[in-house]
């Protein structure tokens, strides 16, 4: 079984659903988008919004300073312990709390993030942890529903139909580079789809279980069950309403905009193509 799981993808493309997923299967912790607090760059930022009190984990929907995984975790960090000791710890932590083999799961999900714990690999600074130990879960969504998210996150008028053009091609280069940076480093790499995930999660998450080397689990479907201790991000993963269940959201269908840009970004829609 792999111990180290990276889902990586584009912002808003479903990494925090696949997060909470794989975070229910009996011998796999999820920890969100843990190495922003691991990477000294991000650090002081995402801790600050702990100590706050504004952030929830999913563990129980208690305050992420109170979670106990994130109170030992930051007792760590403010030991100014460096990259490789950090990750070392959630890894221990996962294989004390989990009987038999575990795995954890980092959803930072951005390419500067996957090649920093990559690095940190090749160097050997990870105990007992190589290339080998690692995979790569690439989720994409389709991109008409990112254009779509998108332009709802950000506010994007209606009229403003060069910036959804910008958000097609920066979505196609994203996906594109993640792609060439796990062959390039020959890293297992499992590739999902947001909607293959909402409208026949069983025989995807049977698919992933075999490319991580564990056996499927009935409990993954349950959202309410966790070995899931995702303290940052998006809103949902705490949601009661939303992060229950896996529902699809198909509001793009009736976006003009978001068709008509679709139609007009040539290469971003075959790669999309390509890639359903």
């Amino acid at each position: 079984m792999k111990k180290i799981i990276f889902v990586a993808g584009s912002p808003h493309s479903g990494t925090t659903l696949l997060n909470l997923l794989l975070g229910s299967h009996p011998q796999i912790a999820a920890y969100g988008e843990i190495t922003k607090l691991i990477d000294e760059s991000t650090r002081d930022h995402y801790i600050n919004l702990i100590e706050e009190g504004t952030e929830y984990c999913t563990c129980k929907n208690i305050k992420t300073k109170d979670c106990p995984f994130w109170k030992s975790f930051l007792k760590e960090v403010e030991l100014g312990r460096p990259f490789a000791d950090l990750y070392q710890f959630a890894l221990e932590y996962t294989a004390n709390k989990i009987d038999g083999n575990s795995a954890m799961v980092d959803s930072t999900k951005t390419l500067i993030a996957l090649s920093k714990l990559v690095n940190e690999i090749k160097l050997g600074k990870l105990k007992n942890i190589t290339l080998d130990d690692i995979i790569v879960i690439h989720v994409m969504k389709d991109l008409r529903a990112y254009l779509k998210s998108s332009k709802v996150r950000y506010k994007v008028p209606n009229w403003h139909i060069p910036k959804l053009i910008y958000y097609a091609f920066r979505w196609e280069m994203v996906n594109k580079k993640i792609i060439k940076y796990v062959k390039d480093n020959n890293i297992s790499y499992h590739h999902i789809s947001y909607e293959k995930i909402c409208f026949n999660l069983k025989s995807e998450l049977e698919s992933m279980c075999l490319s991580l080397g564990c056996d499927y689990s009935d409990k993954m479907a349950d959202l309410d069950l966790s070995n899931s201790h995702t303290g940052l991000g998006n809103p949902k993963r705490v949601s009661t309403s939303k992060s229950k269940k896996v529902s699809y959201d198909s509001r793009w269908f009736y976006d003009f905009g978001v068709n008509f840009c679709y139609m007009v970004s040539r290469g971003p829609r075959i790669f999309n193509e390509e890639m359903r």
